[in-house]
C-alpha cells in the first residue's frame, strides 16, 4: 500500500488543480477502503468459526512477543543492528544487498 499511496500523493501535489488532487485522492482511499470492507465482511464466518483457537494463540502469544519486543528494545540499544547490518553486507549476495537499496 506504501508505494501506491505514495503515487497518489505524488500525482496529487503536481499542483495542477485543487479539484483533481482532490479527486485523486478520493478515489485512492474509495479503492483501498472497499478492499478493506470486502475482506472484513467476507472473513466474518471465519474469523468466528476459529475465535476460541485464535483468542488461545494470542493468550499464549503476548509473553512471547513481551520477551521480543525487549530483546529488540536492547539490540537496538546496543546498537546491534549495526552488526547485523556489516555481517549482512558482507555474507549476502549482491543482488540482494542491491535490491533493498533500490526499492
Amino acid at each position: 500500500m506504501g508505494p501506491t499511496l505514495s503515487g497518489a500523493i505524488s500525482l496529487a501535489s503536481q499542483g495542477e488543480s485543487l479539484l483533481r488532487a482532490g479527486a485523486i485522492m478520493v478515489t485512492f482511499s474509495l479503492g483501498v477502503s472497499t478492499v478493506i470492507l470486502a475482506l472484513g465482511y467476507g472473513a466474518q464466518s471465519v474469523i468466528r468459526k476459529r475465535l476460541a483457537t485464535m483468542r488461545r494463540f494470542a493468550v499464549a502469544a503476548r509473553p512471547v512477543m513481551g520477551a521480543v519486543f525487549v530483546a529488540v528494545g536492547i539490540a537496538i540499544s546496543l546498537k546491534f543492528h549495526h552488526v547485523i547490518e556489516i555481517w549482512a553486507l558482507d555474507n549476502l549476495p549482491r543482488w540482494l544487498t542491491e535490491l533493498s537499496v533500490s526499492i
